[in-house]
């Protein structure tokens, strides 16, 4: 999903590679998204993340009422929505990075 508005967006702050925390209308509805040369947004997490992560290998979050996503940088595609088992399960196997904020503080 190509994702932009009218005036940009209300939220946008770069994480790592090309991925970055948007928030197109509202900041109660971040997203995380890669962002395109022209300066338009691909959605790879669904809107209301409430916990993030990232490091230089991937980008976690928590997204409200839905569960856990990854996305590994370069890769373009997001693994989820996860339960908190298979989740851990993942984190263990690949060695996802921590959650570096949590909600309340995006």
């Amino acid at each position: 999903m190509l994702l932009t508005g009218c005036g940009g967006f209300v939220h946008n702050e770069p994480l790592v590679g090309p991925y970055a925390l948007l928030a197109t209308d509202s900041p109660e509805q971040l997203y995380v998204g890669r962002v395109l040369p022209s300066g338009a947004a691909v959605e790879v997490i669904p809107p209301q993340v409430d916990a993030l992560g990232y490091d230089d290998h991937y980008v976690v979050a928590h997204v409200k009422e839905k569960g856990y996503f990854y996305v590994a940088v370069g890769a373009g595609n997001s693994v989820g929505p996860l339960d908190q088992a298979h989740y851990t399960e993942d984190k263990a196997r690949l060695s996802l990075p921590e959650f570096r904020r949590k909600p309340g503080r995006l």
